[in-house]
């Protein structure tokens, strides 16, 4: 959805997804359209750092020149807050060992995201 070019490190971020899912039994983010999408993922792993943003060819979409999200709601007019729903609450889960491999497998930057290694 950014932009940012396909490595192998995409297969780590649908690994940890369907780790999670696999735990949960539901997907984690659900959305029914790019914009939906992008605030399920605002909501549980907060706002992209910059460095990603200027790695991405398609950021201007989602966020504005001092990479703030635009505000955003889903198809059920529902707004979502960047950060607000915690990891450990959406997957109802305190195992941290488990929270921190899920998280590293979904961090924005593909350069500092869990490897298969």
């Amino acid at each position: 959805m950014l932009g940012i070019p396909y490595t192998s490190q995409i297969d780590m971020w649908s690994f940890g997804c369907i780790v999670a899912e696999l735990f949960c039994g539901i997907p984690i983010f659900p959305g029914e359209s790019e914009w939906e999408q992008m605030s399920l993922l605002l909501e549980v792993l907060d706002v992209p750092n910059k460095e990603v943003l200027e790695m991405s060819s398609y950021s201007h979409k989602f966020f504005d020149n001092d990479g703030y999200p635009y505000i955003m709601d889903n198809i059920k007019g529902e707004w979502k807050f960047c950060g607000s729903r915690p990891m450990r609450k959406l997957l109802d889960c305190d195992d941290r060992n488990f929270l921190s491999f899920v998280h590293h497998c979904l961090d924005w930057n593909p350069l500092t995201r869990y490897t298969p290694d």
